[in-house]
């Protein structure tokens, strides 16, 4: 067996199609593999799907159901979502074809991440502005301001900078918090390290304090 990205699985008694619009984000821009199978982590018949990696680097997981090596979940709605137990997907095999560039992280998995940068220290976003993501870094980056301005501790806790770091990584990588939570990722300072790279935090900091006019330590 050799490391491979994540494998889904679609339960023929699925309804109204809400399996494929739960992956719709994950695949999109993918190429997709697909297979009918007999039987799959439901104990019934349906199809198995996995995206095509997009680097030489990637492997394909193995088209078939094999509970003895490897680990289900159950998402929604008829939908699985499986991965090898002794390889877990690695960044390689899930990156998107097209990546917004940024700093490398090292997340809870032990890998690392190219979390991308979604603005500046003066508050430019990266990304489209009217989309979710944009939306959720422009109020992020605004209440990073007013945190480091009082003085305060900024909260990695809500569910607002959980959302946006789960956009983030998956600006360049085809993860949702499902599979965060598949590869064991998602730890208070996995999010935390997340926005730190995201909204430019260290150089936020330092703009703060220039304006300010005085030295401000703030973590995240």
């Amino acid at each position: 067996m050799t490391v491979a990205g994540f494998l889904y699985f679609i339960d023929d008694v699925a309804d109204d199609g809400r399996p494929l619009r739960l992956l719709e984000s994950i695949t999109i821009g993918a190429e997709l593999v697909a297979e009918d199978v007999l039987r799959g982590p439901s104990g019934g018949p349906g199809f198995l799907i996995a995206c095509r990696p997009t680097s030489p680097a990637g492997r394909l997981p193995a088209m078939r159901y094999a509970p003895d090596w490897q680990q289900w979940a159950a998402v929604a709605g008829g939908l699985w979502i499986g991965y090898e137990i002794e390889h877990r997907p690695r960044p390689v095999d899930v990156q998107r074809t097209e990546r917004l560039q940024g700093h490398p992280v090292r997340l809870s998995d032990g890998n690392d991440w190219t979390v991308p940068v979604l603005c500046t220290a003066e508050g430019h976003l990266h990304v489209l502005a009217g989309s979710p993501l944009g939306l959720l870094a422009d109020k992020l980056f605004v209440g990073l301001i007013e945190s480091i301005m009082a003085g305060r501790q900024p909260d990695v806790n809500g569910g607002e900078v959980l959302a946006a770091a789960v956009l983030a990584l998956g600006r360049n990588y085809r993860v949702d918090l499902s599979e965060w939570k598949a590869i064991g990722i998602g730890e208070h300072e996995d999010v935390g390290n997340i926005i730190h790279a995201a909204i430019g935090v260290p150089a936020l900091i330092v703009a703060v304090a220039d304006a300010a006019g005085e030295q401000i330590t703030v973590t995240i």
